[in-house]
């Protein structure tokens, strides 16, 4: 890789590695782990509507797998806090997920045949990315950085592979002039397989950081201490504050994550071109990612937050009104830098300064599942039935509008208002959290 493209791996002395000696394993992870995440958020929706799903059942569908988010991090994040080797758990959710993935190809296009098969992929997929972080910020801890300023470069391996697997793999793609529109989508879940052992096996072999290597202590049973770990969770100050924040953005953001594979269909973005596009919005994520240390040393968590909330809804708005390619490409998909990496990197500031290491991933699968699950289940339920709605009487809808707006338009439009109204509140309620002690 060039050093100008290597900016998040590299420094810039003699292009070295960046990444802290020993966190490589952790930059794999990411990488393998986002190859795969880049195919099922460019091409799932897609491949939905190709088997004859509905926008209603495509949000449904989503709902649901949103729903398991919820129920997973009620469960795996207090799990992983009592383990001793939580790479290994790691290993065995992405074995579930490769293995899972492709079953969607091939059952028939019935709801109720795919749901079962929804459900055990999101149980499988939901607590991937929090595990990771949380070994990750265990052994960022471990070495001295307790407020995670290392963290942004090593996670920018993650849209690395993003990057990776969305402008290649669609590259194998079948002609679009002589292919059929389902078929062509083959390579996608192919490829998805072979990214999920990858990361499975990178995840049995991760060396866990020495706190997490002791042997445990006689301990309260499972459930009680699941129980307790949630509580102080949610005891914490300023936590639930954060996570409403988060969680009602997030109700509004899902529309641009369910819908924006079928507005690039809408606008007449050739399939083999999909992934480029949500690859600039991971580019501009990129950059932003690995300004994170020089960031969170001179801006506040909170104007970091706004910036990015801000961000979010000007994106929502843009993909209200169908623009041409050009400008979708080059002025609205490097929002992803402030739509999804300003916003992480202060959330994960926030929780780094207001949960203590012993809880790190109850905090962190909590966080994730409330606000990727709850928050998507009830987005996705909205922007699917308000796209039905308004779609014309022959596609079964209703032909109604939402100020002038139809289909999935009407859906980005209502996520627009949303999302406007939680970036107000949060600049008038969301203050900086304390440091936490030494």
């Amino acid at each position: 890789m060039p050093c100008a493209v290597g900016a998040v791996a590299f420094g810039a002395r003699g292009c070295k590695v960046s990444v802290v000696a020993g966190l490589t394993q952790y930059a794999q992870g990411y990488f393998w782990l986002f190859a795969g995440f880049a195919l099922h958020m460019s091409y799932l929706t897609l491949f939905y509507r190709r088997k004859g799903f509905d926008d209603f059942q495509i949000g449904a569908l989503e709902a649901i797998g949103s729903l398991c988010m919820v129920v997973s991090a009620l469960y795996w994040g207090p799990l992983a806090d009592r383990v001793s080797h939580r790479g290994r758990l790691v290993a065995a959710l992405a074995l579930g997920l490769s293995l899972s993935f492709p079953l969607l190809w091939v059952l028939p296009a019935n709801p109720w045949l795919v749901l079962p098969v929804v459900v055990i992929f999101y149980l499988c997929r939901s607590p991937l990315v929090p595990l990771l972080d949380t070994l990750f910020l265990e052994d960022l801890h471990q070495r001295g950085d307790s407020q995670a300023v290392h963290y942004g470069r090593t996670r920018s391996w993650g849209s690395v592979g993003f990057i990776v697997a969305a402008t290649l793999v669609p590259l194998i793609m079948a002609p679009e002039e002589t292919s059929d529109p389902l078929q062509r989508l083959l390579p996608v879940f192919v490829a998805f397989t072979v990214f999920g052992l990858l990361l499975a096996a990178r995840a049995a072999t991760m060396r866990p950081p020495p706190s997490m290597s002791e042997p445990e202590t006689a301990t309260p049973p499972a459930a009680a201490r699941g129980r307790a770990q949630l509580r102080e969770v949610f005891a914490l100050r300023g936590y639930k504050r954060l996570l409403v924040i988060l969680l009602v953005s997030w109700v509004a953001n899902q529309c641009y994550y369910l819908f924006l594979s079928l507005y690039l269909d809408e606008i007449q973005v050739a399939d083999k071109l999909k992934g480029l596009y949500w690859s600039v919005g991971v580019l501009a994520e990129i950059s932003m990612l690995a300004a994170g240390p020089w960031l969170m040393g001179r801006c506040s968590l909170r104007a970091l937050m706004l910036w990015g909330l801000a961000g979010r809804a000007l994106r929502l708005l843009a993909l209200s009104f169908p623009l041409p390619p050009a400008i979708v490409f080059w002025a609205v998909m490097p929002l992803h830098s402030l739509g999804f990496a300003a916003v992480h990197l202060a959330t994960m500031g926030y929780l780094a300064r207001l949960v203590p290491p012993r809880l790190r991933a109850t905090g962190q699968t909590v966080n994730a599942g409330l606000v990727a699950g709850l928050g998507g289940m009830l987005g996705s339920l909205m922007a699917g039935a308000l796209s039905k709605l308004t779609t014309a009487p022959a596609a079964g809808g209703t032909g109604l509008s939402f100020l002038g707006l139809h289909g999935i338009f009407a859906a980005f439009g209502a996520a627009t208002l949303l999302q406007i109204a939680i970036t107000l509140v949060a600049w008038r309620t969301l203050r900086d959290s304390p440091r936490p002690d030494a």
